[in-house]
Order: structure tokens, then C-alpha cells, then sequence
């Protein structure tokens, strides 16, 4: 019994490694373009410092839109980070090119669906700015499940 239960503790942690296809941004997945990659990171660095401000209510904007040429940047070096993608879809959410949010964070999820908790939600947002009003709605449902199975 205790082989059984051991075996299904293996499955579900190499299922879940399985689920995160996202590449990391660092240096050793990108051993053969150092010169790019150092532009990349030093863009996702820039935009990383625009991001940390948030949402400034005393401005009525966000800081997050001035994120987004540094992390388009990064984000054509290295397509696949899943947080970068997610960020990005974040800044775009809150800027005027709402609609390219949609992508980015389809993206993120599909690279890691445990990117963050509410991607649900971000993405029902983004179907919502596309006036893709059911696609909005059924994101919006799954986020639900996720705050419901939490409590």
C-alpha cells in the first residue's frame, strides 16, 4: 500500500513539472546568445522597475503601461517566460491597447496554468475588452471555482 501511495506522489509531482513549460530568463537557458540575452534581461530589468510601481491612484494611470515597450523587448527575445507574458498582459490590460492583453496571458497560462490565481479572471478581462462576451463569462466561472475550492 505504502509503494501505491508513493508511486502516485511521484506521478502527480512529474505531472505537474510536466504542466510548467515555461523557460526561465537567466543566463543558463540562453548559453549560446550572450550578447542578446544581456540586452533581453537588461529590458525586462527596465520594465521590471515600472512594474513595481503598480497602479498609482494619485496619477489616475498606471505606471505598468510605460513596462511595456521593455518587456515587448524581452518578451520577442524570450517568448516563452511565463511571467513575462503574464506581466505583459497585465500592462496591456491597463493601457489603451487593452486588447493585446488576450494573447499574453493565453500565452502564460499555457506555459504554466499555475502562473498565479487569478489568470482566470485576467483572461476573462481581456475576452471582456474584445467584446467576446461568453469566452468572458466562462473565464470568469473557472476563476470563481478557483476562489470557491480555496475556501
Amino acid at each position: 500500500m505504502k509503494d501505491v501511495i508513493l508511486l502516485i506522489i511521484i506521478l502527480i509531482s512529474f505531472s505537474s513539472v510536466a504542466q510548467n513549460k515555461s523557460i526561465p530568463f537567466d543566463k543558463k537557458s540562453f548559453k549560446e546568445e550572450k550578447d542578446a540575452f544581456k540586452i533581453a534581461a537588461d529590458n525586462l530589468e527596465q520594465g521590471d522597475k515600472f512594474y513595481a510601481y503598480g497602479l498609482d491612484p494619485a496619477i489616475g494611470f498606471s505606471i505598468w503601461s510605460e513596462a511595456i515597450p521593455f518587456y515587448k523587448k524581452a518578451n520577442d527575445f524570450n517568448p516563452d517566460n511565463a511571467s513575462l507574458n503574464y506581466q505583459l498582459g497585465n500592462c496591456y490590460l491597463v493601457s489603451i491597447h487593452k486588447s493585446s492583453a488576450l494573447d499574453h496571458f493565453i500565452h502564460a497560462y499555457k506555459l504554466n496554468p499555475a502562473i498565479k490565481k487569478d489568470i482566470h479572471y485576467k483572461i476573462g478581462r481581456a475576452y471582456q475588452y474584445q467584446y467576446k462576451f461568453d469566452k468572458a463569462l466562462y473565464e470568469y466561472g473557472l476563476f470563481r471555482k478557483t476562489l470557491n475550492s480555496d475556501t
